[in-house]
């Protein structure tokens, strides 16, 4: 999951100027200078690309107290979400025996074996 530098700021620029997001921006100057500024990133800066830290990384700063619940739970339905899609593909082109993880739920990783449907 990533998007670009830019795409982030045309999102928080449609918000409303005295939201805290663009507030918390325009205190650094410009929005790449601002996720720089974060002391416990979900996030990992590379180029003009914003991806998100490995699921593992991403639930262990939850556990820290980074990030919001509701914030977590939207981020664990959408990692579910695009580990099925991705088994979805591999379904839909007829892969034979691949290993995919799929999260169940907050603790449970699967090994499923998907072969030729």
């Amino acid at each position: 999951m990533q998007l670009t530098i830019s795409d982030l700021t045309t999102m928080m620029q449609k918000l409303d100027p005295k939201h805290n997001i663009n507030l918390f921006r325009k205190q650094y100057g410009n929005t790449e200078k601002s996720l720089k500024e974060v002391k416990k990133p979900i996030y990992i800066l590379d180029n003009m690309i914003v991806k998100l830290k490995p699921y593992a990384d991403v639930k262990s700063l939850y556990h820290q107290g980074v990030m919001l619940e509701n914030h977590w739970n939207l981020y664990d339905q959408t990692y579910a979400e695009n580990e099925q899609k991705k088994i979805e593909v591999l379904k839909i082109n007829n892969q034979n025996v691949c290993k995919v993880k799929i999260l169940v739920d907050l603790n449970v990783i699967l090994n499923i074996s998907i072969g030729l449907w």
